[in-house]
């Protein structure tokens, strides 16, 4: 599912054509943002956690509260990912502005990923000099960008 608000209406409009109010009334709930719990990359077509069941809504939620859900993600990487890389444990700016380019910063929030280097490509062209890497990242903290950020701030 690709949603663009420019052009569709947003995710929760979506969510609600298929899931019945009468039913599944917390994902017609602005209070409770839509049963929405975790997107990654907000702005593209990133992974969506939902609870359609306010049970099911709270299990969840107490699972990320309490980092016993775990986030994995494959990440293709340009450059060389030493295979020594393993955990990136820096404090992930938080700016009000979703604008700005996040960063790593003495005043961010905490962070945490794990890393794991799966395989490497050698380059092709002149501008893979590096090559490419395809990494398996867990995060423990759920920080906006923070994978990019952390891996940003590795040089890849």
């Amino acid at each position: 599912l690709v949603v663009d608000a420019g052009e569709h209406p947003p995710l929760s409009a979506y969510m609600q054509s298929i899931f019945p109010k009468v039913r599944y009334p917390l994902v017609w709930d602005a209070g409770r943002n839509y049963g929405f719990l975790h997107r990654l990359d907000i702005p593209s077509s990133g992974l969506v956690l939902a609870g359609t069941s306010l049970e099911g809504y709270y299990c969840l939620r107490m699972q990320l509260d309490t980092h016993l859900l775990r986030r994995e993600y494959a990440v293709a990487c340009q450059g060389f990912v030493p295979s020594t890389l393993t955990q990136v444990a820096a404090r992930v700016d938080v700016a009000p502005d979703p604008s700005q380019r996040k960063s790593i910063s003495d005043s961010g929030k905490p962070s945490q990923t794990s890393v794991k280097v799966e395989a490497h490509v050698a380059g092709t062209t002149d501008a893979d000099e590096g090559g490419r890497c395809l990494v398996a990242v867990r995060i423990a903290t759920g920080r906006r960008h923070q994978i990019r950020v952390h891996l940003r701030h590795c040089g890849h």
